[in-house]
């Protein structure tokens, strides 16, 4: 391995802890690597609205470089505070990032514009801008005389893009979600960590809606809230769908919570899962039931054994694209073949 594909497999690791929270946005990870090759800062794209990969880099490396602390937290501000006060302290660094740096004004400005202002001495990209209205970033870099090395490791960042591209392209991202043990339980009660519900929660925040099982609700009796949280995504809730057999348990806690709509159906043919980003969280017999809606599956491996009861077996084939520890727990990103 390359010391440029090393410094951007650790962007590619970076932008993997933010999957599917930067929706409607790809999940982005950047690093600024000094002239002696030392690790300035590695940062991701958290969420839609906030600040890019590339800035958060930057901005980090900006602190080290200086000793002198950027409380700005707005993209248009840190933008306007680096192009200002850099005085050429990045000219002899590398700035790395997984996809291509934005070259439109959308919510944030152009992150193309702001590399070339700071001028560093070479960018290293993984794969390209796809959206026409966002492309052009790397040419504009080279034709401002910085140095730019395309598609290092360009398959494994392309994969960071997939929830993404299903959004865009489908107009759907419809993920299965489900926590168990080692021995394949998932139903003894709670299971992830509490660095795993955090991502859980924040992912719900983000999620159109929620689907779970009637039986899951009878058993379970789910909030299905966001109390777990981080303050980057704001608590908000999102709409619950319930497939069903029979007759819904309307005691459970989650009919309790206002400002939010709970859709009951009976037949799989009528769920909506055809816009948005829709978090699918159950067993396998419901995965088995709703499998072809699924774009992706995240499994959540406590590494612990409790008695359980494993579910039927079926036939499904996939490709494995990510694995990362999350607290205790192991995160398995799973594409649909």
């Amino acid at each position: 391995m390359s010391s440029d594909e090393y410094f951007l497999s650790l962007c590619i690791q970076e932008a993997w802890k933010y999957q599917s929270l930067t929706l409607p946005n790809p999940s982005v990870g950047a690093m600024v690597v000094d002239g002696k090759g030392n690790i300035l800062s590695i940062s991701a794209h958290k969420k839609a609205g906030l600040a890019h990969a590339e800035v958060n880099a930057l901005k980090i490396a900006y602190e080290k470089l200086t000793h002198q602390k950027c409380d700005l937290v707005d993209s248009k501000d840190i933008h306007q505070y680096l192009k200002t006060n850099h005085k050429g302290i990045f000219r002899d660094c590398i700035v790395y990032v997984t996809l291509e740096p934005c070259n439109h004004y959308g919510k944030t400005p152009p992150c193309a514009e702001l590399i070339e202002e700071i001028h560093p001495k070479k960018v290293v990209i993984g794969s390209s801008e796809i959206q026409k209205q966002a492309s052009g970033g790397a040419q504009r870099l080279e034709q401002s005389g910085i140095e730019v090395i395309k598609n290092i490791l360009k398959n494994e960042c392309e994969n960071l893009l997939y929830p993404f591209l299903c959004l865009k392209n489908q107009g759907h991202f419809n993920l299965f979600k489900i926590a168990q043990r080692l021995n394949g339980d998932y139903q003894s009660g709670a299971i992830s960590s509490k660095e795993s519900r955090t991502f859980t929660h924040n992912q719900r925040c983000v999620a159109d809606t929620i689907m779970i099982s009637g039986k899951t609700l009878r058993v379970d009796k789910p909030t299905l809230d966001t109390r777990y949280c981080t303050k980057e995504y704001d608590g908000k809730l999102p709409n619950v769908q319930i497939l069903t057999k029979q007759e819904p348990f309307y005691d459970a806690p989650l009919f309790k919570i206002s400002h939010r709509r709970v859709d009951i159906f009976n037949d799989i043919r009528d769920v909506k899962l055809q816009e948005g980003f829709n978090i699918i969280e159950g067993g396998w017999d419901l995965f088995e039931s709703i499998n072809p809606f699924v774009d992706m599956v995240l499994m959540h491996i406590s590494p612990t054994i409790k008695q359980g009861i494993q579910s039927k077996g079926f036939d499904y084939n996939a490709e494995l694209l990510h694995t990362q520890k999350l607290g205790n727990d192991g995160l398995l990103w799973i594409k649909k073949s």
